[in-house]
């Protein structure tokens, strides 16, 4: 396993609302290049979806939540592997507002 040596970044305009854009970082302080990336996004912290990217940097949207609610939170997990076969988990929770 990596040294849990880096964490997800989100940079963004403003406040995290729903449908804007955010770019989303992980960079490894350790282990041996290339990396691999594995992004998954939740909104229930279980059950989680791959993202179709496995670039260290991508720029992700917050979708609507379901029905009405006025805030949410997406929940991103990440698991970089090195080219060693080691790896790091990363997990962060990004609460919004549908306002």
């Amino acid at each position: 396993m990596l040294q849990q040596a880096c964490d997800i970044q989100s940079h963004g305009d403003g406040e995290f609302n729903y449908q804007t854009l955010w770019v989303l970082d992980a960079e490894p302080h350790c282990g041996t290049a290339p990396y691999s990336y594995y992004w998954n996004v939740s909104y229930d912290g279980i059950n989680y979806t791959v993202l179709s990217t496995q670039k260290r940097v991508f720029p992700y949207t917050i979708p609507k939540p379901p029905g009405n609610q006025k805030f949410g939170t997406v929940y991103l997990k990440l698991n970089i592997v090195d080219s060693q076969g080691k790896w790091v988990y990363l997990k962060k929770a990004i609460s919004f507002s549908c306002m």
